[in-house]
């Protein structure tokens, strides 16, 4: 069976309600009610199949999409200047996780939600090579806020799941500018198959 994101009890409360409106007859209602649960399931389903091997020489897609903008020498407020930023878009029909991209821990985290339209939420991971990994998450406009379930210290292997995006939105990822950039401009990316980025070979010291 294919999980979802949506808590077990939605599910036991629908095939309860399925039953009663069954039971006293409203054949159309519990069509309904079926239904509309079917959707759910399928707009907030995930999948932690994905083939991955655990390797600490590459960056692999947080998350499902498309790429739409690959941009280099990009600051940021919060994570830094001079870096490679991949903006990757997820539809709406996509699994929704967010996933590690690399072996990391959590490093900080912030909340932007000065207004509803373009709340953003922005993680910095630092993995084991040592290059902090920026990755900022934004909902599409009028749906639900991100959802994160990790906090600061975590620790989690490439390919494990920290969070979705409730129909779809917007993800950045910021490299240090050493990294080599693997993806390009529209391609569709896998979350944790998908290589978009090589990590810098070391040169004597690590940069956070």
């Amino acid at each position: 069976m294919t999980k979802s994101f949506l808590p077990a009890r939605i599910y036991v409360l629908s095939l309860i309600l399925i039953v009663i409106l069954l039971y006293i007859g409203l054949f159309k209602a519990a069509i309904c009610v079926f239904l509309f649960i079917a959707l759910m399931h399928l707009l907030f389903r995930k999948s932690d199949v994905f083939p991955y091997i655990s390797n600490d020489d590459v960056v692999t897609a947080p998350v499902n999409g498309y790429v739409v903008s690959v941009r280099s020498s990009i600051g940021h407020d919060f994570f830094g200047d001079d870096l490679h930023e991949i903006t990757i878009f997820i539809p709406f029909w996509k699994v929704f996780g967010i996933y590690f991209p690399t072996n990391a821990e959590v490093y900080d985290f912030i909340k932007d939600e000065k207004a509803s339209k373009a709340y953003k939420l922005m993680v910095k991971l630092r993995p084991t090579h040592g290059k902090s990994i920026g990755v900022q998450l934004s909902k599409n406009w009028f749906m639900p806020v991100p959802r994160i379930w990790v906090l600061h210290g975590d620790r989690g292997q490439m390919g494990a799941g920290w969070g979705y995006l409730p129909f779809g939105g917007t993800v950045k990822v910021y490299l240090d500018n050493n990294y080599k950039v693997l993806i390009s401009n529209g391609k569709q990316v896998v979350a944790t198959k998908t290589q978009i980025a090589q990590v810098p070979t070391p040169t004597g010291g690590a940069n956070e």
